[in-house]
């Protein structure tokens, strides 16, 4: 998102100062994006993810929720918090899990 839509996260952070948070955002931008390969990296668990969720072009790289379930990490993720759109992009506010959840459906 911080790439496409980088006001998000700035109205994120000011929104959480009315509330008398303080809140850290931090671009980790999944390898695709530097045209290197491998998995993109989660934060500690306890940690958050806004995670990109539309197909929308991304530049030369691919999705950041293809890249996410090609490389199998959102069974780390918690449930959906929060999700919306800004302008046509879509995202979803996720915790990173300390343990990944086991999908009995398989």
């Amino acid at each position: 998102m911080i790439d496409q839509r980088p006001e998000l996260l700035y109205y994120t952070q000011l929104a959480a100062a009315k509330a008398g948070k303080s809140i850290r955002i931090r671009w980790r931008p999944y390898p695709a994006v530097f045209g290197h390969s491998g998995s993109p990296l989660l934060p500690p668990p306890g940690a958050f993810v806004l995670l990109r969720t539309d197909s929308m072009p991304r530049d030369q790289y691919p999705p950041e929720l293809t890249e996410f379930t090609r490389f199998d990490l959102l069974p780390r993720l918690g449930p959906e918090l929060y999700s919306g759109k800004v302008h046509n992009f879509a995202f979803s506010l996720r915790p990173v899990l300390e343990t990944p959840q086991i999908d009995n459906r398989r």
